[in-house]
């Protein structure tokens, strides 16, 4: 796949993740309402795939709160209970609350127990508190809860037998106890046999949340929303008031996302939040220990405001932070049966069961199974990521991309058929969140010959062939008009610098051409390095090789590259043969010019477009594992109806939280002037971007205008605006290295920038010994770094 945003389509085998599981539904509970709290605990538990399902908080006059309202459309949630209109999940919804859940298409969770194929009964213990305990209700949200029979809804649906009851099905114990922490640890996170109703609900499904296995010592440089939540991971402690349904449904919630294999997320009255409380979550058993992190637990409440938890709290305890939910709330995503299939795709389209042969059979010999159970069917395309922004749902026809998957419903009695699937190009993935706030994006001229110009080199990663000063300032000066260089130099006297436009030739025929010690002079007169790359070059169609010639009639004199030279020349002045086009000279004076695809990066000034494109790609990644999507190198922001251009980025980076990173790109410091930095600013404004950047081709030592001024940090030391010039840019490998800031304005002195060519001209000599090797080899065997 290619690094670039563009419309090349799924074309061959791609690896994507398919998963099949039952709908997840978001159920709304009236917040003053606790009985009613209880009542959704019950259903759910007797429903398949309950426990994932959420409990959306209304207040009195059924408003969705902002937090879960801006939560809801992107995230795996396949529809709303009690939702009217033709909107759906991502649109202004108005809630008209049924008077009890629809429960037509779900499934009875005891006709898919495991056990009932062997004739054995799971035991599922079932913990009652006193209408008084102020831990009855967390006990709930935690463990789930059973009523006494199983719901007449669910048993009409199903076609159940009328007379049938939990017994028929499970060992239900039914346990009386007066709640405290300990009791509840050891019920969440035990090795008995026992399981707790919400476990019994996802009989056969997993949850893919857990906490990061990274290293996490403390927010990144780079603006990340989720942050905190990524950390926290399960690691969450909900302080809950009496009566509030908002911190028991964001409890239930939170263990929704995080599934039922650890003793956390778990909820404490605020009455009995304690240090001594906290100390022993944290050193129970069943946290996540995952990763490195300096906090181990996060502390939140819906009812309580931090600066209430941490008078609770007292003085700051480590490893510990106090957190507002609405950085901590999410959905999570089921997996259901989930498998990664190479799916073969052809213009992007690609056929596929939702379920394999086996899992189908399996499924279909449950014990009654319903056949109205409506399952949902996420595919996502490995090395094609689509963004997995909660904010936006994708509708494609009745699929639509969400949670970072392309989702769609399906029967249960077709669920091994054969289904045809479209994926999107990443440009389209860029376009379709672009029209979300409103923009069209457009590939400007500079963007364009950019990628004419890294197809013929082989890739954005081969651009590492021009990280030498010297070397790319011999290339600008080929780019110019002959004889334009003394002109040029005349204007910058007056203080006045000449556009691109002005300075490169219109076609290749106005071009100079130089010979090999030109070049051999750039990369410090080393034979080898010089030929190499002037080969490399050569074949990557950078450089075109020739040779002068005169006619011997008129004296007319003219450039004939070596591909060309085919007798008869005739004479661009009189007309005739050139009989004898090298005269009585013994040897051939071969030249050098630049070839149409390069003089273009030249004519549209993207030379620096090129080099900050492949300093970012380098350091962000894109694809699989990747922060990126991808990255275009020129797009313009237009609005949708006038077609008024917002801003142009030089470079724009394309997140897998679907965010995008415009960069301004100028040749010096001294053109990132106030002007340019306000368009900057406008476009980055208008897409809604937390991050943007700017970059100067020139290193910081020669710099007339200090770049980092222009560098934005906000309290927390995170980047809202960085800085890059050669200094990083020229980076021959750059990588982001642990505990480092790769927008670090690092000046380099002339004995670093000296050696760092140095380094380059060493590279190609190595890479000269086996000119046809790959860069695979040089790493695995040339590279200095392995000898």
């Amino acid at each position: 796949m290619s690094e670039y945003l563009d419309e090349e389509k799924l074309e061959g085998p791609h690896p994507a993740r398919i998963v099949v599981r039952p709908q997840r539904v978001a159920v709304p509970v009236i917040s003053s309402e606790l009985n009613e709290f209880q009542e959704f605990v019950e259903l759910e538990c007797q429903i398949w795939a309950g426990a994932s399902n959420i409990a959306l908080p209304l207040s009195e006059e059924r408003e969705v709160s902002e937090v879960y309202r801006n939560k809801l459309p992107g995230s795996q949630i396949d529809y709303i209970d009690g939702l009217h209109g033709d909107g759906g999940i991502e649109s202004d919804f108005n809630i008209e609350r049924n008077s009890k859940r629809n429960v037509s298409r779900s499934q009875l969770v005891l006709g898919a127990l495991d056990n009932l194929n062997r004739g054995e009964h799971c035991q599922v213990e079932v913990v009652d508190l006193e209408p008084d305990d102020p831990w009855r209700y967390i006990y709930q949200a935690c463990l789930g809860t059973l009523p006494a029979e199983i719901d007449e809804d669910l048993i009409r649906e199903g076609n159940w037998n009328r007379e049938l009851g939990f017994s028929d099905f499970i060992d239900m114990q039914r346990v009386m106890c007066t709640g405290s922490l300990k009791d509840l640890l050891s019920r969440l996170y035990r090795s008995t046999g026992l399981i707790t109703p919400r476990q019994m609900s996802m009989s056969h499904l997993s949850m893919a949340n857990s906490s990061s296995a990274a290293m996490r010592m403390g927010p990144s440089i780079i603006p990340n929303a989720e942050y905190d939540r990524i950390d926290a991971g399960p690691n969450i402690l909900v302080v809950c008031s009496e009566c509030s349904v908002e911190d028991l449904s964001l409890l239930w919630n939170l263990r929704a996302a995080h599934g039922d294999f650890r003793a956390v997320p778990i909820g404490i009255p605020i009455e009995e939040m304690t240090r001594s409380a906290i100390s022993e979550i944290c050193n129970s058993p069943g946290l996540a220990r995952d990763g490195i992190t300096a906090t181990s637990l996060y502390i939140t409440s819906v009812s309580l405001s931090c600066d209430q938890l941490e008078e609770k709290i007292g003085e700051d305890i480590p490893g510990v932070k106090v957190c507002p939910y609405e950085k901590l709330v999410n959905f999570g995503t089921v997996l259901g049966w989930d498998r990664t299939e190479v799916l073969n795709w052809k213009s992007g389209i690609a056929k596929f069961c939702a379920l394999d042969a086996p899992t189908y059979r399996n499924i279909r010999n449950m014990v009654n199974i319903s056949s109205m159970l409506l399952l949902e069917c996420d595919v996502a395309v490995l090395d094609s990521p689509f963004p997995n922004n909660s904010r936006y749902a994708i509708k494609a026809g009745y699929r639509s991309f969400r949670n970072g998957a392309l989702s769609f419903c399906c029967a249960i009695g077709s669920a091994d058929s054969v289904i045809s699937l479209q994926w999107p190009t990443t440009l389209l993935a860029a376009r379709s969140i672009a029209a979300r706030r409103d923009l069209v994006l457009r590939e400007s001229t500079p963007g364009t010959a950019v990628k004419i110009f890294t197809d013929s080199i082989g890739g954005l990663d081969n651009t590492s062939m021009f990280c030498h000063a010297p070397l790319l300032e011999l290339l600008e000066t080929l780019a110019a008009r002959e004889g334009f260089g003394w002109y040029k130099n005349r204007l910058r006297s007056f203080g006045y610098e000449p556009e691109a436009s002005e300075c490169v030739g219109g076609t290749v025929d106005e071009l100079p051409a130089v010979p090999f010690n030109k070049f051999k002079v750039a990369l410090r007169n080393n034979d080898a390095a010089t030929k190499y790359w002037l080969n490399w070059a050569e074949r990557s169609n950078v450089i075109v090789k020739g040779f002068p010639i005169a006619c011997e009639f008129c004296g007319s004199k003219q450039w004939v590259p070596v591909s060309a030279f085919n007798p008869p020349i005739m004479c661009r002045g009189c007309g005739r043969e050139i009989e004898f086009p090298f005269g009585d000279r013994v040897n051939i004076d071969f030249r050098y010019r630049l070839s149409e695809k390069t003089r273009r990066i030249y004519a549209a000034d993207a030379m620096g477009h090129l080099l900050t494109a492949r300093f970012m790609k380098c350091i962000l990644q894109s694809g699989n594992g990747g922060y990126l999507i991808g990255l275009h190198p020129g797009m313009s922001a237009v609005t949708p109806e006038k077609g008024v251009e917002v801003g142009e980025a030089y470079v724009l980076l394309f997140t897998q939280k679907g965010e995008f990173i415009p960069i301004e790109v100028k040749r010096s410091s001294t053109g990132l002037v106030e002007n340019e930095i306000d368009k900057l600013n406008t476009l980055a404004t208008s897409l809604n971007s937390t991050l943007s950047g700017v970059s100067a081709c020139e290193y910081l030592s020669f710099m007339g205008e200090p770049l980092g001024k222009h560098i934005i940090k906000d309290e927390l030391n995170i980047y809202r605006r960085f800085a890059l010039s050669y200094d990083s840019m020229l980076d021959i490998h750059p990588f982001w290295k642990l505990g480092e800031d790769p927008f670090f304005l690092r000046v380099m002195d002339d004995d670093e920038i000296d050696e760092r060519e140095g380094k380059f001209v060493q590279m190609m000599v190595r890479l000269s010994k086996d000119a046809n090797q790959d860069m695979l080899t040089y790493y695995m065997v040339d590279n200095e770094l392995n000898n």
